[in-house]
């Protein structure tokens, strides 16, 4: 995520990862890089839900000038509105395990090329996973990122207590 957000100078980029919650299929981001903290991306899509949910449900990227003008976007909860939008699948094998999302303030900032490297990348993260894991492994590593997200979200939690307890707590 770092290396796309510095060679396409975008405004964000996140990862999201698959997670199953009671049954059902989320995509959470899993690790941001963003050039402002307005852009920090913390919400997370259903399978068809924007960009990224209709990445992961049909394994196929988006190159979009103008997103809101695109029926598939879903605007964000904090108003942030990009200029152009570049969304990759990350496959294991057939399966979408992933989705990259990078994007920019200004429209028509992402092209061809820069859709076709992150492709490229995003190909030799899905085979580089699916080599390392298997593909047992992939169905395990939704459940492991979902443990893993849990854990960081009951030690801030934690901190927060212990915080408040001890007088460090800042507003």
């Amino acid at each position: 995520v770092s290396e796309i957000s510095e060679k396409l100078h975008c405004s964000h980029c996140t990862l999201f990862l698959r997670k199953e919650v009671n049954g059902e299929v989320i995509l959470v981001p899993s690790m941001s890089k963003e050039s402002k903290p307005s852009h920090k991306c913390d919400r997370t899509f259903k399978p068809g839900e924007g960009f990224t949910g209709w990445v992961y449900q049909n394994g196929e990227s988006i190159l979009s000038s103008a997103p809101t003008t695109d029926k598939r976007f879903s605007p964000t909860k904090m108003g942030v509105i990009p200029g152009s939008m570049l969304v990759v699948p990350i496959k294991a094998g057939n399966q979408t395990i992933g989705v990259v999302s990078a994007a920019h303030d200004i429209e028509n900032w992402f092209n061809v090329n820069d859709k076709k490297l992150v492709e490229t990348l995003s190909r030799h993260a899905g085979i580089a996973i699916e080599r390392a894991i298997g593909k047992r492994g992939i169905e395990i590593l939704s459940k492991i990122t979902g443990l893993v997200l849990s854990a960081l979200a009951a030690q801030l939690v934690l901190t927060g207590i212990k915080h408040f307890f001890t007088g460090e707590a800042t507003l």
